[in-house]
């Protein structure tokens, strides 16, 4: 049957993404590097290449020092290179400058971490009673138990709201689990975090910021406001399409800046991450206490990364996860994922080091093998400073053919199919005569069951999903036209199905003997 077919090649496609080899090559030493970057560099040019990624830009600091920093490739289609400089749009690496600036809030006592969260935000409520449990420190933690898919669209990057509107889409929602009991990963929590910061220092989010984070950092190509960095040359952002990155612009999302949203250059980075391996001090300025540095990156609620770490045990602190796939160095990171850019941070305080790594493509195809797939460049580049030999791994330019071609097949097939249907309606005639009535009936039906469940199915995955129609648009656009285009062309075939069906039916009857005596009688003729 048709729907098995589709249905059994959409399974190869998943089960074939996962036992794909090796892709790592050997290349040749670029630039002139320190010798003991030159391994990094050409694993960085090694997968930047195997997965098509545009334009990459990262930084390595040690101590209070930056000891490597490099752009490569394009930072758009104009042709212009990426630098050090170039500012990208984070994700949710965003999440540690919000739990800084709580923190500093705390520690000139305008904040407690353990005072219920509407105490700051009196607006802010959830179903019954749940709001009023909730802490400050819940919502860093991400323990606060609200769920992942709290709030709907206006949580989900596909468009802006004002923040009454973002209060007011919590204002139903059920908590998952009792404050503070366990992790769920929301960005609804770091939302409320950058409204609490707005409340308490009497400034907006992307003032305070820039008071008290970017301006005693260096921080000179970093920004809360997409206007302000495109005219610095901001990185053109890309989202694949069945494997070639295509331009995708950002949007002017303000409301959810705190949780995914900052912009930066992997040189502002770079002086980030030195206050964090300097117990809170860059170059003399002090932006946090050790003590606060501590409580920032304190492990508290256990957690389970995603497929580019291959569903590895961590921990989560505030803004920040620690431990990962790197064995048992106590590694601290947070990756960040919108939906056409892809960064992450990483600290090794054992020893002494951090790293940054931008790159202006996104990919959230939730299938094995390119869900979170850009995010293992970052992840092996810290193996390999680790000392240890990077693991084989996928690149999405592999995943892409396996993935076209299987797409390609089942809409084919599907195509073939319709065809058929439409040009042979009257091939089943001569059955009729052999073939039992119920036999007869369940050739047709039971394909058209499955063809109609398949095609309704697909259409209706991404409300199943609980992420609708437009965020499936915006986080995995292939992905969506395949659903569009497959679930549509299986509706078409359970259509034309059971027009087939009806012509069973009406043909059934004409040779019913009461029904041929009938019409006889009526004939004029006798």
């Amino acid at each position: 049957m048709l729907a098995r077919l589709t249905y059994g090649l959409l399974t190869v496609l998943i089960a074939a993404t996962m036992l794909l080899g090796q892709f790592v090559t050997p290349l040749s030493a670029r630039g002139a590097a320190p010798p003991e970057l030159a391994g990094v560099n050409r694993e960085v040019q090694t997968r930047m290449d195997a997965s098509r990624v545009p334009g990459l830009a990262m930084a390595i600091v040690q101590s209070d020092q930056i000891i490597h920093a490099q752009g490569s490739g394009k930072a758009n289609d104009g042709g212009q290179f990426v630098t050090p400089q170039t500012p990208f749009v984070l994700g949710s690496t965003s999440k540690s400058f919000t739990a800084l600036a709580i923190m500093q809030l705390v520690e000139a006592g305008k904040l407690d971490l353990d005072t219920a969260v509407r105490r700051y935000l009196p607006a802010f409520r959830l179903d019954g009673s749940a709001a009023d449990a909730i802490t400050v420190r819940h919502l860093l933690n991400q323990t606060s138990g609200i769920p992942a898919s709290a709030g709907g669209e206006a949580y989900r990057s596909t468009r802006d709201v004002t923040e009454p509107q973002a209060l007011q889409a919590l204002s139903n929602v059920k908590l998952t689990h009792a404050p503070g009991t366990a992790f769920e990963y929301a960005n609804p929590n770091y939302v409320l975090l950058g409204f609490i910061i707005e409340a308490v220092s009497g400034q907006s989010y992307g003032d305070y910021l820039q008071q008290h984070v970017f301006v005693p950092l260096e921080m000179q190509h970093s920004y809360t406001a997409l206007d302000q960095a495109k005219l610095d040359g901001l990185a053109q952002g890309h989202r694949y399409w069945f494997g070639v990155p295509v331009s995708s612009d950002s949007r002017d999302l303000t409301t959810l800046v705190p949780a995914g949203y900052i912009i930066s250059s992997a040189e502002d980075l770079s002086h980030y991450l030195m206050i964090f391996l300097n117990g809170g001090s860059y170059h003399g300025r002090v932006l946090l206490s050790p003590a606060g540095i501590a409580e920032l990156l304190h492990p508290v609620a256990s957690a389970t990364l995603g497929p580019w770490a291959d569903g590895a045990k961590s921990s989560y602190a505030m803004g920040w996860f620690v431990g990962g796939p790197w064995g048992n160095d106590p590694i601290i990171f947070h990756p960040g994922e919108p939906p056409n850019y892809t960064s992450m941070l990483v600290l090794a305080p054992d020893h002494g080091w951090g790293m940054v790594m931008l790159m202006n493509a996104g990919s959230q195809l939730p299938l094995p093998g390119a869900d979170g797939a850009l995010n293992r460049i970052p992840s092996e580049v810290t193996s390999l400073m680790l000392g240890r030999q990077p693991t084989a791994g996928m690149s999405l330019e592999r995943f892409y053919v396996i993935f076209d071609l299987l797409v390609l097949v089942v809409i084919a097939v599907q195509i073939r199919s319709v065809v058929r249907l439409l040009r042979h309606r009257l091939r089943l005639e001569p059955q009729l005569q052999s073939v039992s009535r119920p036999l007869r009936l369940m050739s047709v039906t039971v394909p058209l069951i499955w063809e109609v469940g398949l095609g309704a199915l697909l259409l209706a995955t991404p409300e199943l999903l609980k992420i609708g129609w437009r965020a499936a648009w915006l986080w995995m656009p292939d992905l969506s036209l395949v659903l569009l285009v497959v679930g549509t062309l299986s509706l078409m075939t359970g259509a034309v199905r059971l027009s087939r069906l009806t012509q069973v039916i009406l043909a059934d009857r004409s040779r019913l003997p009461g029904v041929t005596a009938s019409k006889r009688a009526a004939s004029p003729t006798g």
